[in-house]
């Protein structure tokens, strides 16, 4: 390639990068100190723009007056090409560090010990670094880790307009790609051939996607094991055997927990939003049985441990019930918070109401419901105070609310105090009767305090942590409302 054509492409990759201001920031600090060499390790899964950002960092490095040095971590080894080690202030780039494998003696002290003293190599990889690399003395004080992650919205968009997409079609590709660098890219790139102001996931855009985002699949088990991932909420080891119909899942749950794009929850696994969406339109359009399959057996599974769980269990199985229906036209709005992450700043709290919380409650349903709502709810918590749960925000401030009561006989003498009540009563005695010692459950308020009924992680118990809350025990059968 001649000098003025890689001059042309620098520049025009120098033109068009966005985003990632936090990481170059303390890349540019480290070039800048003069004397003080340091080890960065920036990983993040494919297509994420690792190698964007390494060039990036090349042409600081070469604005800050430093010899550069480029190579691929398939092209390392022993006898490989080496940086010049005696040149003073070298920036060392190196991409593909996935494939250098766990680093050994002669990649630690053999050939990054040997850089001068104020070097700086920077490594970019799928993986993070290796444990050995931060509890060693020597390497922890050297090392910098630097996780690469999706754009937020507005270096999104900021991505789109320099790739040419225009303003109306951003906000649709941005809730595809949920800021992934290379499927915008991929995204813009369908729009410029097509020439619509719209974007639609299209089997080319997910068959590209998946060769970026995943690393090579051992066999077909495999496939099968990261397919069934992607459908369900959480993973867990006998979960993913019910999915793949194996006996013992261990070796294909421990191969998941290595991949790039699979995150570990306090629940289980989970993929990365993008390979999911990914994953899961590739095998609907593939493969339209196995998919309804998967769904079949998930829905099997959950059933078979509700019969048999307690009460905070159940309530989790019902979020990963009805997770596999968040595709569905009517359900999906409601579901779209049930995201497998938890975080401490987001996490909210659930435990049995008390009579101190009352009065919040009672107001909380007056400001969404009105006064007359708000009466029978105080009604309703004089009667049955163990009707109410309560979901408390980080802050400790009431995040909202459900009284869920208990339908029984001795429930008449309240008649012509709550229209749904008298209504649910009225639809027992037509369709079910209750028998002697049943009980039926109505919930009859059920919402959050700034978002009422719409798709919060109140109502549809996302990122709740649960604390000890006994509930009564209903025999015979139960009645939902």
């Amino acid at each position: 390639m001649s000098a003025a054509l890689a001059d042309h492409l620098g520049a025009a990759r120098r033109r068009s990068f966005v985003g990632r201001r936090r990481e170059l920031a303390v890349i540019d600090d480290l070039l800048a100190r003069s004397g003080t060499g340091a080890v960065i390790y920036l990983h993040g899964p494919g297509g994420v723009g690792k190698s964007t950002l390494l060039r990036q960092v090349g042409w600081l490095g070469e604005r800050a007056g430093r010899p550069v040095w480029r190579c691929d971590g398939y092209d390392i080894a022993p006898d490989g090409p080496h940086p010049p080690a005696q040149t003073p202030g070298l920036l060392m780039l190196v991409d593909s560090a996935e494939a250098l494998g766990a680093p050994d003696r002669w990649l630690t002290e053999e050939l990054l010990a040997a850089l001068p003293a104020d070097a700086v190599a920077v490594l970019a990889g799928r993986e993070p670094p290796p444990l050995s690399w931060r509890i060693d003395p020597g390497w922890r004080d050297l090392v910098r880790v630097l996780a690469l992650g999706n754009f937020d919205a507005a270096e999104g968009a900021e991505m789109l307009a320099v790739l040419g997409v225009p303003e109306q079609a951003r906000e649709p590709v941005l809730a595809y790609t949920r800021g992934h660098p290379l499927a915008m890219a991929i995204a813009a790139d369908v729009w410029a051939q097509n020439g619509r102001a719209t974007f639609a996931a299209t089997p080319q855009v997910t068959t590209a996607l998946l060769g970026s985002l995943l690393d090579a699949v051992p066999g077909p088990a495999h496939r099968a094991a990261l397919e069934a991932c992607a459908q369900v909420r959480v993973t867990t080891e006998p979960l993913l055997a019910a999915l793949t119909g194996v006996a013992d899942a261990r070796e294909l749950f421990d191969w998941l927990g290595t991949l790039s794009v699979v995150e570990f929850g306090a629940r289980g696994l989970f993929p990365h939003e993008l390979a999911r969406d990914a994953l899961t339109a590739e095998l609907r359009w593939r493969h339209p049985d196995q998919y309804a399959e998967i769904h079949r057996r998930a829905g099997a599974y959950y059933r078979s441990r509700f019969a048999t769980a307690d009460a905070h269990t159940q309530q989790e199985i019902l979020a990963d019930f009805g997770y596999l229906h968040r595709d569905s036209a009517t359900l999906g709005p409601f579901l779209q918070s049930l995201s497998p992450a938890e975080t401490d700043e987001t996490a909210l709290s659930v435990r049995a109401g008390a009579e101190p919380d009352h009065a919040a409650v009672v107001d909380l349903i007056r400001r969404h419901e009105g006064p007359a709502a708000a009466a029978i709810a105080g009604h309703w918590l004089r009667r049955q105070p163990e009707a109410l749960t309560v979901v408390h925000s980080a802050d400790g401030g009431l995040a909202g609310c459900l009284v869920q009561l208990t339908l029984a006989e001795e429930i008449a003498a309240d008649r012509g105090v709550d229209p749904a009540v008298d209504h649910a009563l009225d639809h027992l005695a037509r369709n079910a009767p209750l028998r002697g010692g049943e009980t039926a459950s109505l919930v009859r308020f059920w919402l959050s305090a700034d978002g009422y009924l719409d798709d919060r992680p109140v109502p549809t118990g996302d990122g709740l942590r649960r604390t000890n809350h006994p509930r009564p025990t209903h025999r015979g059968r139960h009645h939902r409302w």
